[in-house]
């Protein structure tokens, strides 16, 4: 038993020796960089505050450690926080949907395998503070208090809660609550991600006792999960849009589309089309409608927005048409039917409008007739099938963007 304690106590020793040698060599640092969110956003846009310019300061930031070797990155922290409405739910998963976001990007530049611990941590107390000191609102020092008391979790209407957040929205008036949100949600809603490394005095490493130990740093790098998150949460975001096929617009057909986004790159998109213009006495006749619906996967990219670059699809609709200019004309008066494989890219032009180009091959088939005019009258000449198998749609669409947070970032 002696000699176990002796064994022991020589072990510390020998390592409190290795590392007050370390720590006389080197200084910890820390750099913090801020990345900010629209409302209910999980996705950093480039537009909002100097997301590009600090998400580039990171890289340089991360990649300049990477090369010197005077510098060690130790460990990386990424907190996320939302603003105060919604459930504390729907703000976790939507806090660690943005903490993830982060932890891919730093991956694709930190090559040291330091541990990247993303922390639990939604709402930005200490930030709240710092405006709320610097407001002028009355009642001010009654709200820091609160938020000052110890960090608590309640259940209210059967779900998880912050009590602090709970406290506030009962002591504050609704003008009060409404005006906190309002003013100071956009400085809630970021990601803070703290470098923690190591810059040597004298120039080089010393000799580490626990450099012995495995440290098991892979393990570390993979993200942590919530048993309350859910991919729900950050999914149902309500983009759409409406559109018009420039094409049809040239050759005087009206027409309009609505496209909704679903999850995971999907969505479905609905066509109408309808002109109904004649005249007897010249024998002109420009008359159609139909509509179509199509079912579409953008092909995956990170950089863009849901309803943006390359897209294949679906697509089946019906027709019936009239068409005759001062002699032979052609009448479907029953539906034909078309159907066919898309393709085609989305290109955005401005903040809310896009450009979507695409063609179709497919089929289109029905009866229709065909007639003359005759003193005053339309003599059917004959009755057809029509078969045809190749291009079925083409579009130049105009795009205009709608729902909470659907925008182009350019």
């Amino acid at each position: 038993m002696v000699k176990r304690l002796t064994s022991i106590l020589f072990l510390l020793m020998h390592t409190c020796i290795y590392s007050n040698i370390y720590a006389q060599g080197r200084e910890r640092k820390l750099q913090t960089f801020s990345i900010f969110y629209n409302n209910d956003s999980d996705q950093s846009l480039d537009s909002i505050a100097k997301n590009r310019e600090i998400k580039q300061e990171i890289a340089n930031y991360i990649e300049l450690i990477n090369k010197r070797e005077d510098l060690k990155l130790i460990k990386v922290r990424i907190s996320s926080h939302t603003s105060l409405p919604a459930t504390y739910e729907y703000n976790a998963a939507l806090a660690m949907h943005r903490s993830l976001e982060m932890y891919k990007y730093i991956l694709k530049y930190e090559k040291q395998l330091a541990p990247i611990i993303i922390e639990e941590d939604i709402y930005d107390w200490q930030t709240l503070i710092g405006l709320l000191e610097a407001s002028d609102m009355k009642r001010k020092r009654m709200f820091i208090n609160i938020i000052n008391t110890p960090k608590k979790f309640i259940y209210h209407k059967g779900k998880k809660a912050d009590f602090r957040k709970q406290r506030l929205m009962a002591t504050a008036t609704d003008k009060e609550y409404n005006y906190i949100v309002k003013h100071y949600s956009r400085f809630m809603r970021r990601t803070n991600i703290h470098l923690e490394y190591d810059s040597l005095v004298d120039g080089k490493f010393e000799k580490r006792m626990y450099n012995t130990i495995p440290l098991r740093e892979k393990e570390t790098r993979t993200p942590p999960t919530q048993n309350y998150i859910t991919q729900k949460h950050i999914e149902k975001k309500h983009y759409w849009a409406v559109t018009t096929n420039l094409l049809y617009d040239v050759a005087i057909l009206p027409n309009i589309g609505i496209e909704l986004y679903l999850k995971n790159h999907w969505t479905i998109a609905g066509n109408w089309t309808y002109q109904w213009l004649k005249n007897d006495n010249s024998h002109h006749y420009w008359r159609a409608y139909g509509g179509d619906i199509e079912v579409r996967r953008y092909l995956k990219n990170d950089k863009t927005k849901p309803l943006q670059g390359q897209h294949i699809g679906i697509y089946g609709g019906i027709l019936t048409y009239d068409f005759e200019f001062s002699g032979e004309g052609q009448i479907a008066d029953k539906w034909s039917i078309y159907g066919g494989e898309s393709y085609g890219y989305s290109k955005p032009i401005s903040k809310h409008l896009n450009i979507d180009f695409s063609l179709g091959v497919g089929y289109l088939g029905g009866e229709y007739k065909i007639y003359d005019p005759l003193d005053g009258h339309y003599v059917w000449q004959a009755t057809k099938q029509r078969k045809w198998f190749g291009l079925t749609k083409a579009e130049v669409k105009l795009v205009w963007l709608l729902g909470k947070g659907n925008i182009n970032n350019k």
